[in-house]
């Protein structure tokens, strides 16, 4: 499996768990606004599920890809299969 696809899913899922109302970001959007960051936390519940939603999808989208470009193969099976071919 190639480096750069695990990296892909692992940053959008960071990027979606960084809304959780004790990151930066939230309580610094929260400070501004003048409320409490579990506040604008319940207003942001339904963006943060559609985005888990979709972080999940495409891991199982990135995943069917990586199976059709050989991820989960033995080096040995691939040699043995080219050579009795």
């Amino acid at each position: 499996m190639r480096p750069s696809t695990l990296l892909r899913v692992a940053v959008l899922a960071m990027g979606v768990l960084n809304l959780m109302p004790w990151a930066g970001p939230t309580m610094r959007a929260a400070s501004v606004l003048g409320m409490e960051a579990g506040q604008l936390w319940g207003k942001l519940i339904p963006v943060q599920i559609f985005g888990i939603v979709l972080c999940l999808a495409h891991a199982v989208f990135a995943g069917i890809q990586e199976k059709k470009r050989g991820a989960g193969l033995n080096a040995s099976a691939v040699i043995v299969e080219s050579v009795s071919l």
